[in-house]
């Protein structure tokens, strides 16, 4: 009997680039995992998060405590972003005649880039493109909200420009059963761990409108992610 690794599986091996490694071990930490011990606690109590139901503090707040489990989630987020840049190789013409761009809650970041200090919940640095890549599923409407009117302003300094997000869309009757698995799965895992959402392409298109911004489009990019371009 022969053995043999599998597509995705080669992407956990040491040395292979792009790794997943930090992806899957930062992803299934034992904080957060743990954490679903608590799901009867969280549903039933007044906490906002099971991270709070179980630690007694936010996940933000948990991970800002601890450096170790922090480098683990930036490296994390970082492995993530190898494989959505391969994707977007695909997609050269979204960058097509952009000069600038800002990543927000880019993490650690790599290559070419200039570090910002801040709060997007409080202003974005002007530029032609702002990138929002696993952001808003993070975060409810309401805070969601106040991230795109930041991103608006951002843009609109520039004269125009458009916000980049890479996110989850739920589309559970174009979707095979698996992918909508996957997509509700992570939702569950958003909505306890972050007191965020996967959105629907309703729910998008009811998001982005109520931010003001007068046109998106939506594609499929990698997995069970899409791009979602919106116009002020």
């Amino acid at each position: 009997m022969a053995y043999t690794l599998t597509p995705s599986s080669k992407f956990l091996v040491k040395g292979i680039e792009p790794n997943l490694t930090p992806m899957v071990l930062g992803s299934f930490h034992a904080n957060f995992t743990a954490s679903f011990d608590f799901l009867g606690r969280w549903f039933k109590g007044d906490e906002k998060t099971t991270t709070e139901s179980a630690f007694g503090v936010g996940p933000w707040d948990m991970l800002g405590r601890d450096p170790q489990k922090l480098k683990s989630f930036n490296e994390a987020m970082a492995s993530d972003s190898q494989m959505i840049n391969m994707a977007l190789r695909d997609s050269k013409s979204v960058f097509k005649g952009l000069e600038s761009i800002v990543d927000v809650g880019g993490g650690t970041g790599s290559n070419n880039l200039s570090y910002v200090g801040g709060s997007m919940f409080e202003s974005i640095p002007s530029a032609d493109v702002v990138l929002l890549k696993w952001i808003l599923h993070n975060w409810d409407d309401e805070n969601a909200m106040k991230i795109l009117n930041n991103c608006k302003e951002a843009i609109s300094k520039k004269g125009g420009g458009k916000v980049i997000i890479i996110d989850a869309v739920i589309k559970e009757k174009e979707d095979e059963h698996e992918m909508t698995e996957v997509k509700l799965l992570f939702d569950i895992m958003m909505m306890s761990n972050f007191n965020g959402k996967e959105r629907t392409e309703e729910e998008w298109k009811k998001l982005l409108v109520s931010a003001g911004f007068k046109h998106h489009k939506i594609a499929p990019l990698f997995g069970f992610r899409s791009i979602i371009e919106a116009y002020p």
